[in-house]
């Protein structure tokens, strides 16, 4: 599970903010945290029969279609909002309410509501240390009565706790621009490139520009930054990073003759990540873009007839 967490976390990384709002994304996500979890055929497949959740009475729809349908419609609600905090809540809400797959719903609610945070520059949605009672509980409100308060003041608590750490990262190191996650492996290949061909720091600035010529300037500008000063840092020990073998990175420092250079990075490339985390406070009673209620009674229905399977309440 936990090689499956990381597999869809880099595929996150590597394809934020490039239209992730859509169907078929949820579904790579849910087929990558689910890999040798459920039967192959259930990998990112919306599900078409009926399922229970432990410890409530809810039970979502099991139409296929209607699933299929109220998904694409929570993805385009939530590109839709402007506010990051409140589309990473959309989207964790109601991945959860829809569980549109046959099981791992809340793993790919709690994965994909990071997609807003991200591509803002903002730290991720941790859930280390969150009060899992109330978590579950604030689901199950939701669920029930349409209630969001205890699940976004449970978020929020955790969110508050967990984003100091990251100010006492950034105190000694760089903080990851957006452009950087949209283009991590645009990025990769063109160092291996660069530094095969041995192109030092001083010589790299014009193929870079070239090489992302599709990109708006300012965009340009913090990819020349980003990119010759790995240029000036690479080692033997630290190449893996960007994907080099050891080898090759020493024949890269032998080749322009130079030792590589490890002063601290200028005030642009040290921007603060932390926002305060007081604008979270608007995780508050959203519209999913559909109706709650409609598809609790569609839930009701499928309850009586007694079919489904039970879900743990924490997948």
């Amino acid at each position: 599970m936990i090689l499956n967490h990381k597999n869809a976390l880099v595929e996150l990384l590597e394809h934020v903010d490039k239209q992730l709002f859509d169907t078929r994304f949820a579904s790579r996500m849910h087929a990558m945290l689910m890999r040798d979890l459920i039967s192959p055929e259930d990998l990112g497949r919306v599900r078409a029969n009926a399922v229970r959740i432990t410890a409530t009475s809810y039970v979502p729809a099991a139409s296929r279609d209607r699933l299929s349908a109220d998904l694409g419609t929570l993805l385009r609600k939530a590109e839709q909002v402007e506010d990051p905090f409140e589309a990473s809540f959309v989207l964790l809400a109601g991945l959860s309410y829809l569980q549109a797959f046959v099981d791992g719903n809340k793993r790919v609610g709690r994965v994909l509501c990071n997609i807003p945070l991200l591509a803002r520059g903002l730290p991720p949605m941790s859930f280390i240390g969150i009060d899992r009672g109330n978590y579950l509980s604030g689901l199950l409100s939701f669920y029930e009565l349409a209630d969001a308060s205890l699940l976004a003041e449970t978020l929020v608590d955790a969110y508050e706790m967990s984003a100091p750490s990251y100010v006492a990262a950034v105190a000694t190191q760089r903080r990851p621009r957006s452009v950087e996650l949209r283009e991590r492996t645009r990025i990769q290949n063109l160092v291996a490139q660069l530094m095969g061909e041995h192109v030092a720091r001083h010589e790299a600035e014009e193929p870079i520009r070239e090489h992302f010529a599709d990109l708006s300037e300012g965009d340009r500008e913090i990819l020349v930054a980003n990119i010759t000063e790995v240029l000036s840092k690479v080692t033997p020990e630290n190449s893996a990073a960007w994907g080099i073998d050891a080898d090759a990175a020493q024949q890269y420092r032998d080749a322009i003759g130079s030792a590589p250079s490890f002063g601290l990075a200028g005030n642009s490339c040290r921007q603060c990540l932390w926002r305060r985390a007081e604008p979270a406070r608007a995780l508050r009673g959203h519209d999913l873009g559909f109706d709650v209620a409609d598809n609790a009674a569609a839930g009701d229905r499928h309850a009586e007839s007694g079919r489904g399977a039970s879900q743990d309440e924490w997948t």
